[in-house]
């Protein structure tokens, strides 16, 4: 009999003290009782007031920064599963850069890779586990989204960080990345991966025409 894959949750709990983009005190309380037992309802149901399609763990649509692909009504239902899911390279990136074109031409990414996860100086320093945003954050630059695209095959790239653009730059990296078709996985918690080959099962919500959605991103090995 075939051995059970370990599985790996690299997405972020979503509550009130979760981080928030640009926020210093967390998402605050999104979700409410509509129906509950103890005020006579038949059952408890909750609804979700005022949380961003980018909150937490979540993937980006190209209508996210491309007002092109907004207007044609792309969203997260149009994502090809078969990106979404499948071999992926968790690839460390050293402390003292960003996601340059210079640190990817050292990173040296096996030939014919299609999934890259970046797990940065933003997982040593608890980014995504505390409550405050830090704006210091590592990620893409516009060169190194440049270099990404010209120079190998990936389809989707990840990162341990609310964006993966520079908090400088926001929509140079994300306009290059989604403009080229690749499906970009924002928010994941790497603390227990550690570099090497994975196979990765991330699901967005099936939102008609979003421009990004939650997501539950896990790895298997």
């Amino acid at each position: 009999m075939q051995a059970q894959p370990h599985v790996i949750d690299i997405s972020l709990s979503l509550h009130p003290l979760a981080v928030k983009f640009a926020a210093p005190s967390g998402l605050g309380e999104y979700r409410s009782l509509a129906k509950a037992k103890k005020r006579g309802d038949i059952c408890n149901e909750s609804q979700l007031d005022g949380l961003s399609v980018h909150s937490g763990t979540h993937v980006d649509a190209a209508s996210h920064f491309l007002e092109e692909a907004r207007e044609r009504g792309v969203g997260t239902d149009s994502l090809d599963l078969n990106v979404l899911t499948g071999p992926v390279l968790v690839v460390s990136v050293p402390d003292s850069t960003n996601i340059s074109a210079a640190a990817l031409e050292s990173m040296k990414l096996p030939a014919g890779t299609e999934r890259v996860i970046f797990r940065t100086l933003n997982t040593k320093r608890g980014l995504m586990e505390q409550i405050a945003f830090d704006s210091s954050y590592t990620a893409m630059t516009a060169d190194g989204a440049r270099w990404l695209v010209a120079h190998t095959s990936v389809r989707l790239v990840g990162i341990d960080a609310l964006s993966v653009a520079t908090f400088e730059d926001l929509p140079g990296p994300h306009e290059t990345l989604l403009g080229a078709g690749m499906i970009v996985v924002e928010g994941l918690c790497l603390g227990d991966a550690a570099p090497g080959l994975y196979t990765l099962v991330c699901l967005p919500l099936k939102l008609v025409g979003s421009d990004g959605s939650p997501a539950r991103c896990v790895l298997l090995r």
